[in-house]
């Protein structure tokens, strides 16, 4: 079956001078296996990401070349002359490992089986940073997770140097609201 696709926005070839491995760098970029902004063939070695650039939607196509030592790049989108500016760093050209010497056995055999991988930059921080946050433990499909005094388990103060009575009251907090909100009382919360 053959697909047609419209001729790229942007493109380019990129030699390193170096072997990269496309799919080992972008993956630490992909959220799970059933990311949709992320598709990798395992046969040809070609790397889809769809992305937000500040220059607004893109989606590129990156194929390793082995004969070459190079990546073909291909983008789409408002943002493909962005992202095609951006495909060294993303496939770390800025990764300096010029002076890294492993010193133990099972590091020096981790480095040379992974000796395609770099440190990918893709100048995107909340690309990275909000679905960091929203796949933290606190979040459940059904929503957010509430936490505060009325969901969170009970706090039992500590005896300890210095307590009185074998409690230790104010001084560790115990009756202090876990997260005070301004205008709103020790104790209440806001519905």
């Amino acid at each position: 079956m053959t697909v047609d696709v419209e001729a790229p926005d942007a493109e380019t070839v990129w030699r390193p001078g170096r072997p990269v491995g496309v799919h080992v760098t972008l993956a630490t970029l992909r959220r799970s296996a059933r990311d949709p902004a992320y598709r990798h063939d395992r046969v040809s070695g070609v790397v889809w990401r769809a992305t937000r650039t500040p220059l607004g939607p893109a989606t590129v196509r990156l194929e390793p070349r082995a004969v070459e030592a190079a990546v073909a790049a291909q983008a789409w989108g408002p943002g493909a002359g962005w992202v095609i500016e951006s495909v060294p760093a993303m496939l770390g050209a800025h990764d300096d490992d010029s002076g890294f010497e492993p010193r133990h056995d099972l590091v020096g055999t981790a480095w040379r089986a992974a000796a395609g991988w770099r440190v990918p930059r893709t100048g995107l921080v909340i690309e990275s940073l909000a679905p960091a946050c929203v796949e933290q433990p606190g979040h459940r499909a059904g929503g957010v997770r509430r936490v505060g005094r009325d969901r969170a388990p009970a706090r039992r103060a500590r005896t300890g140097p210095g307590s009185a009575h074998g409690h230790a009251g104010a001084a560790v907090g115990a009756d202090a609201d876990p997260h005070p909100v301004l205008g709103v009382a020790a104790g209440q919360h806001r519905r």
